[in-house]
């Protein structure tokens, strides 16, 4: 009953780690949010925070020129999405490896339009970025109510 620090959750009672299948990950990915798109900067690894949506089997998400440039040259780029009730000790995380392409077709950007794509950070983040999943993965913490006897 006492407020802990955010990032020290302890395990629940129980705890199973599970795989989530495609079609579980790709459920939590189309509820949007917040999620990090994982590249490499001039400086190293880079994980930037964004709001996005998934629709027609991409993410999407709007960033600033620099950053999306960066992300369209890349090889293949990472996104991450994850939720974490510390207070019940449950979570699920989904991490998608993909190529970024710049959105820039009038008839997509018309089309995504309506999409809650606002930038995370606000200001001048008008460059969308698509990433289509090369892979995706996902994992859940769920509790088992009675543990194996062995």
């Amino acid at each position: 009953e006492v407020d802990r620090p955010t990032g020290h959750g302890r395990a629940g009672r129980h705890p199973v780690l599970e795989a989530l299948n495609r079609q579980q990950c790709e459920a939590h990915l189309a509820v949007g949010g917040v999620g990090r798109i994982v590249y490499s900067a001039s400086r190293g690894p880079a994980a930037l925070p964004v709001n996005f949506e998934f629709t027609e089997g991409e993410i999407v998400f709007s960033t600033n020129e620099s950053k999306a440039a960066a992300i369209a040259e890349q090889a293949v780029v990472g996104f991450e999405v994850d939720r974490v009730d510390e207070s019940l000790s449950e979570g699920w995380s989904v991490l998608v490896s993909g190529k970024g392409r710049r959105i820039e077709d009038p008839r997509e950007i018309q089309r995504l339009s309506s999409l809650d794509l606002e930038a995370w950070a606000g200001g001048a983040r008008h460059s969308l970025v698509a990433i289509r999943p090369d892979e995706i993965t996902g994992r859940v913490i769920i509790h088992d109510s009675e543990p194996d006897q062995d």
